[in-house]
């Protein structure tokens, strides 16, 4: 996870609801590819900065509960604790322990449950508790899904099943894809290994020629009104859209001076994008609210 400084984004007009254009252009060799039938309304230039507290220095990842927009769950890549943030008062509410140290690397819910996705794969589950700093007792789910290294995980709750993609596992970089992995849940927060995609590299070049041949994702999430995937790339410097069966739809770019090590992105109720970055070589990590 130790990668990147990151982005100043020329990310133009990306506020229209339905967009008739193939392409914008950034620049003669940086083009955003914008796929007719998408609704790409996020404009990375324009966004709300949160300094973040020394606890959340690393921070990896965060979601947001369904009805709740004012406060943040977030997960950092040393311990095995779930911190919530308040972004009306800028500070923290609770803490949740879930597990011992480890590099945890993803968060999300399916209103019931927390879902925490560990740097090999291990998924941990438990119920989500209530107000005040507590200790809670996860179920662990390990050896589901091909060693390798994971940072990416994302809900799919209209079909209850989590979303995992590899960052690095053997055999992709030969095939220039990216393996990922459907997690089937239920209502006691189990989660069972359903089906396997790819995200291939070259059908993405199709589209976008700059995307790179060795993918590396950061996180996931899912959008529910348009059912695209956005896909993060700390290395990459980029989001990577899709459609709800990660066929490519669109790339979006971002320089390296706005972001110094983006490793997390979800939609509030309201589908604002929250993209978080690590302190990196800042002096805090910070949570961003993308316009």
């Amino acid at each position: 996870m130790k990668v990147i400084g990151l982005i100043n984004i020329v990310y133009i007009g990306l506020s229209i609801l339905t967009l008739n254009a193939c392409q914008s252009s950034i620049s003669s060799d940086n083009k955003v590819n914008l796929d007719s039938t998408s609704t790409y309304d996020i404009d990375f230039e324009k966004r709300d900065s949160y300094v973040l507290p020394a606890q959340l220095e690393e921070i990896s990842g965060h979601s947001f509960l369904s009805g709740n927009d004012d406060v943040v769950y977030c997960i950092q890549d040393e311990k095995g604790i779930v911190y919530s943030y308040n972004l009306k008062t800028e500070k923290l509410v609770d803490s949740i322990t879930f597990g011992p140290d480890g590099d945890y690397e993803g968060i999300t819910n399916d209103g019931t449950h927390f879902y925490i996705l560990k740097s090999n794969g291990d998924i941990y589950s438990f119920p989500i508790p209530y107000q005040g700093e507590q200790i809670v007792e996860a179920k662990v789910f390990n050896n589901l899904v091909d060693k390798g290294e994971y940072e990416s995980l994302g809900i799919d709750t209209v079909n209850h099943r989590l979303a995992i993609l590899c960052k690095s596992c053997k055999g992709d970089r030969k095939q220039n894809q990216s393996t990922g992995y459907f997690m089937d849940y239920d209502t006691k927060g189990t989660v069972t290994l359903g089906s396997s995609f790819v995200i291939n590299s070259e059908k993405v070049r199709e589209i976008y020629p700059n995307f790179p041949k060795v993918f590396n994702p950061s996180a996931i999430t899912k959008r529910n009104s348009s059912g695209e995937w956005y896909i993060l790339s700390s290395i990459d410097k980029l989001v990577l859209v899709t459609d709800a069966d990660f066929n490519p739809k669109g790339v979006i770019p971002f320089s390296r001076k706005m972001y110094e090590q983006p490793e997390g992105i979800a939609f509030d109720s309201k589908e604002n994008l929250y993209i978080s970055s690590e302190k990196g070589k800042e002096s805090a990590g910070m949570l961003y609210k993308v316009k």
